[in-house]
């Protein structure tokens, strides 16, 4: 699955808005998508800068763009067929919301 490859835990972002794989599926993720042509790190670093400045001068703007959305699913109401890891659902981010848990931002 591409996108697990491209999790925070196979992948580092630096702050010159280079994309770094931290496994062999990870990296040729990266080469693959192209993710380190001159335009993705400059629109990376550009989005880096961004956040930085609004964490920085602008807390509103900072949970804008990196606060949790209002409207988290609901995972406890859907009905799949089967559900191996039902305990899952306690740690999804909506639940974890509700227990007053969640951070208020993604990172940082």
């Amino acid at each position: 699955m591409p996108q697990a490859d491209l999790s925070s835990e196979n992948v580092r972002i630096y702050e010159d808005g280079r994309m770094v794989g931290l496994t062999p599926h990870a990296d040729k993720m990266i080469r693959l998508l192209w993710l380190n042509s001159p335009q993705s790190i400059e629109w990376r670093r550009l989005w880096i800068r961004i956040v930085k400045l609004a964490k920085e001068h602008d807390g509103g703007l900072f949970s804008q763009l990196m606060g949790y959305p209002d409207d988290l699913p609901d995972l406890s109401k859907l009905n799949p067929p089967s559900n191996s890891k039902p305990e899952g659902i306690e740690q999804c981010y909506h639940e974890l919301h509700q227990r007053g848990e969640l951070p208020s931002t993604y990172l940082y």
